[in-house]
């Protein structure tokens, strides 16, 4: 599926909760989803669409004809903790007899109500299993969110999505989609790094991938070239069979490369400076970049 961000303006007017701008948003990002679909030659590729809704009055306003499409899927999300409210008890039924797909989104804090890593996974595990119920869920988006440092890309985070994504596969299979929300941004090396440990933890626990949110997805830091580099890794992890042990032990090398942005930040450079916007390809020091992190990954034996 083709997933994307949400616009926070259109023609140059804020996007706001509930009003006129929040609509033409949502039908904003749905075509230009549409275009880019059928320019790659896959127009019925389906999408988790209609981010760009931040109520339920945008939700609805996917639904119009010619926009969201029956596969597509949107967002129902569990707010923070195990907490629901018309907004998503609304989006839930708006696509009752749509054949759109009801994507749940529990965002858990680690360090916040449930305490730490293992306490908020039982938390993640009671979210998804209410999530079934309560938001007529299809499939799940598993994204904790470290209390102080945000990114999935921490060791807590990766933790739990791994024992989740476990649990879930033992005890009660669902399609688990962990979101890979990394500290840094484009043209630094930290990224690639990141994204490496986060797909590799994410894989080798049967998860299923998506992203990539640079910067926390804050910022619009974000490129093509790291979504490449997630889907790499887990290809090769799961054809190879990287056991959890072995990825492990990638996993810590890793994280000694990167760690230390956690605590100074790392935002890199916004996609037109690492991107031929025109062109749409890496400038080639990004390129650069890239290639010398493969070589790294491939020693580490996480790549081809």
């Amino acid at each position: 599926m083709l997933t994307c961000g949400s616009l926070i303006d259109v023609d140059g007017y804020e996007v706001r909760l509930g009003e006129p701008s929040e609509v033409l948003a949502v039908r904003r990002e749905l075509m230009y989803l549409n275009q880019a679909a059928q320019d790659a030659g896959r127009g019925g590729m389906g999408r988790l669409a209609a981010e760009s809704a931040v109520s339920e009055s945008g939700d609805l306003a996917a639904f119009a004809d010619g926009f969201i499409q029956p596969g597509d899927a949107h967002l129902v999300a569990l707010n923070n903790e195990l907490i629901t409210n018309r907004d998503n008890m609304v989006r839930a039924a708006g696509s009752i007899h749509t054949g759109v797909v009801n994507a749940s989104l529990a965002c858990v804090m680690i360090e916040g109500l449930a305490g730490g890593a293992p306490g908020s996974a039982v938390v993640m595990i009671a979210s998804m299993l209410a999530a079934n119920i309560i938001c007529r869920a299809d499939y799940h988006l598993c994204h904790p969110i470290h209390l102080r440092h945000i990114a999935t890309s921490t060791r807590e985070c990766m933790w739990l999505q791994s024992v989740v994504c476990q649990a879930f596969h033992l005890c009660a299979p669902n399609i688990i989609v962990c979101d890979i929300y990394p500290k840094s941004g484009a043209m630094t090396k930290e990224l690639l790094y990141e994204v490496a440990a986060n797909a590799l933890a994410i894989t080798v626990s049967g998860g299923h991938l998506e992203g990539v949110g640079s910067c926390d997805g804050l910022l619009p830091h974000g490129t093509g070239l790291e979504a490449r580099l997630m889907g790499a890794v887990g290809r090769y992890a799961s054809e190879q069979g990287i056991t959890r042990k072995e990825a492990n032990r990638i996993i810590l090398a890793l994280l000694d490369k990167y760690e230390h942005v956690f605590e100074s930040g790392n935002p890199g450079v916004p996609f037109d400076e690492a991107y031929d916007p025109v062109k749409v390809k890496p400038v080639d020091a990004w390129l650069e970049m890239y290639e010398a992190v493969r070589s790294e990954l491939i020693e580490l034996g996480i790549m081809q």
